[in-house]
């Protein structure tokens, strides 16, 4: 298989299991989703296929504002040590106007004495509720991730 195609092949994989995270009944603890009932999917959080990266560095920026208010410098700085991503700075910033633009995040342009102005990114209760939601889809993620492995580790 080539390089393109894996990679589709793997953006096709982390969509469809985002999906099936965000479907999977939000009060089963293990128990078989039942996927056939409608009433049960949520599509209207369907992601696209590259979607799934950008979920979690959403989810990263908002969890680190969430903390503290911080300013932009110090959110790339944060952001750059996790394991799993190495945005470019200009991508962090795409982000974090993204998450001000949609009501997730406020900023406000702190004054320093020493320095040129800052502006720090502060959580918003719609946020935080969309925060709570994230943590809720990765949680539903996992656990069917989980469910796989075990699963397929029987048959490799």
């Amino acid at each position: 298989m080539c390089l393109h195609t894996a990679h589709m092949r793997e953006q096709e994989v982390s969509r469809t299991m985002w999906n099936m995270a965000l479907q999977y009944p939000r009060d089963c603890e293990g128990e078989t989703a039942m996927a056939d009932d409608p009433s049960l999917r949520n599509t209207e959080s369907d992601l696209p296929a590259a979607a799934l990266p950008d979920a979690l560095l959403q989810g990263w920026l908002l969890t680190l504002v969430a903390k503290e208010p911080q300013h932009g410098y110090a959110i790339t700085k944060r952001v750059t040590g996790l394991p799993f991503v190495t945005p470019h700075q200009t991508t962090i910033y795409r982000h974090l106007s993204s998450l001000e633009e949609q009501g997730l995040l406020d900023s406000r342009w702190t004054m320093r004495s020493s320095a040129p102005p800052i502006r720090t990114y502060h959580l918003t209760d719609a946020g935080r509720q969309y925060l709570r939601e994230t943590y809720g889809a990765i949680s539903r993620l996992q656990r069917v991730c989980r469910t796989f492995l075990d699963e397929a580790s029987d048959h490799l």
